[in-house]
């Protein structure tokens, strides 16, 4: 009966430690929006809440470079397994992640993964790797190092799977801020570039939004006066006489729904600042 009683405080407090562990991992991934602390942080809170004795993340690109990489328990002892990735060698563990689905088992990484930097690292623990992918997209691998008793545990592996799945997700909601920031730049860019043309061309351009002149160009200011002046450009009064009923008829033509641009020529009074006289 006590017997009993332990075994289930045990797993109460395992299944705790689970709870906790998803937790602090969403707490991160809803507020960090850098993925390289983000993936540090995951690897840390593993390691903490878990009690991995190691953990790790790398990141590729869609042509298979290395993008990213995050570790907690192994310091520099990581840094050949980072010159492995960036050689474009993928380890045993890691080659099956990215070919199959749930959480690949090493039960002996010192005899079953001779090829792996990180064997003797491991001791007497198993590691336990799992791919990171959002809607078939592959971003990377996660691996951790786990007691051999608790490796088989059929909770811890779906704890990592559904660790995976939410870095997945996370690494997905950065890269739309990531374009949607990229598109904004560009728009800006664009926007500017426009801005520099128009306000340096030698022909007078100007925006007419219900039916008020809202802007001009340097040019057009210089021909027709700053603003604000009057409010339909037919009313201006420096227009050609013989002019007018035609700037009238093209200004009344002017709508929102117009698919093409139109233009006209005409004749005015150059505008003059009072006091100021031509020489």
């Amino acid at each position: 009966m006590i017997g009993n009683l332990k075994h289930s405080e045990k797993q109460l407090i395992r299944r705790n430690r689970v709870l906790n562990t998803l937790r602090n991992v969403n707490q991160l991934l809803s507020k960090e929006k850098d993925r390289h602390r983000l993936l540090y942080g995951i690897c840390d809170n593993l390691v903490e809440n878990r009690g991995y004795s190691n953990a790790w993340i790398a990141i590729f690109d869609e042509s298979g470079d290395l993008l990213e990489w995050a570790e907690s328990g192994l310091g520099e002892a990581f840094l050949p397994m980072v010159d492995r990735f960036k050689r474009g060698e993928m380890t045993s563990c890691g080659r099956k992640a990215r070919t199959r689905s749930g959480t690949i088992l090493t039960g002996n990484p010192y005899d079953d993964c001779n090829d792996c930097p990180l064997a003797k690292t491991y001791g007497n623990r198993s590691a336990m790797t799992v791919r990171i992918e959002h809607n078939g997209i592959q971003y990377g691998i996660l691996s951790v190092s786990i007691p051999r008793g608790f490796a088989v545990d059929q909770e811890e592996q779906q704890l990592l799977e559904e660790v995976s799945e939410d870095i997945a997700f996370g690494l997905h909601a950065i890269e739309l801020e990531e374009e949607h920031n990229r598109a904004d730049e560009a728009l800006r860019e664009s926007e500017q570039r426009f801005r520099d043309l128009i306000e340096n061309l030698l022909v007078g351009v100007c925006i007419i939004q219900d039916h008020r002149v809202i802007y001009q160009n340097p040019e057009q200011e210089r021909l027709l006066g700053p603003l604000p002046r009057a409010p339909k450009l037919t009313e201006i009064e420096n227009i050609h006489p013989d002019d007018g009923k035609r700037v009238t008829e093209f200004y009344n033509a002017i709508s929102p729904d117009m698919e093409q641009p139109r233009d006209m020529e005409f004749r005015f009074i150059l505008w003059m600042e009072p006091g100021i006289e031509w020489t």
